[in-house]
């Protein structure tokens, strides 16, 4: 299952914060009223200097860091695993359906014998469920525990970077539309975050 990666991917965007601004006004005559109301309000503080923004690839840590192919290795394996066990269980039960109405069709068992083969089978056939639903949910709750374990780990490297550099904004960016495009490659740290994360992860 390949659902695994992408969600590991939507976690790692929501690290960070964004920054995001909105339009101004549709008409003259609320221009006016804004411009009044402006003018009462308080003045908001200055800065003294440009803020000092960076932004990272999401997508490109996902594919880089260690620990992030590891998880997402680990969980498609086993998602996979279970995907295995649930067909060869599916088709178990239809082979000995299969067979028991060959059975009956050619006189080969009673009405009776028949009866109670068939109610087996569908006392397997909900047990196959049950034990179904129970792996897929301690699959589930992996999943989220080994993704905030992603996410945690990255969010942790983000608070010492910025420690040491003085970042007002750290915020992810994507060229499919989702968050913001930053065109200025000197504010793109998304390779000084891989390496710090798998220096770190190899301690």
């Amino acid at each position: 299952m390949k659902k695994t990666a992408t969600l590991i991917l939507a976690l790692l965007a929501l690290a960070p914060m964004a920054l995001t601004s909105c339009g101004g006004s549709d008409s003259d005559s609320k221009a006016d009223s804004d411009s009044m109301a402006a003018k009462k309000a308080p003045k908001a503080l200055a800065f003294d200097t440009e803020l000092n923004i960076r932004v990272y690839h999401p997508d490109s840590i996902a594919l880089g860091y260690t620990l992030a192919k590891e998880v997402t290795d680990e969980l498609n394996k086993e998602a996979e695993e279970l995907q295995k066990w649930a067909q060869g269980q599916q088709r178990s039960l239809e082979n000995r359906m299969s067979s028991l109405q060959q059975k009956a069709q050619n006189g080969q068992i009673t009405q009776s014998e028949a009866e109670t083969s068939y109610q087996k089978i569908m006392n397997d056939s909900q047990a196959y469920e049950r034990e179904a639903a129970k792996r897929q949910d301690a699959l589930q709750t992996k999943t989220i525990q080994r993704m905030k374990q992603v996410k945690d780990s990255i969010n942790n490297f983000l608070v010492i970077y910025n420690n040491v550099n003085k970042v007002d904004i750290i915020m992810p960016i994507d060229t499919a539309g989702m968050y913001p495009t930053i065109t200025n490659p000197a504010l793109d740290i998304t390779d000084e975050i891989v390496d710090g994360l798998n220096a770190r992860y190899k301690k």
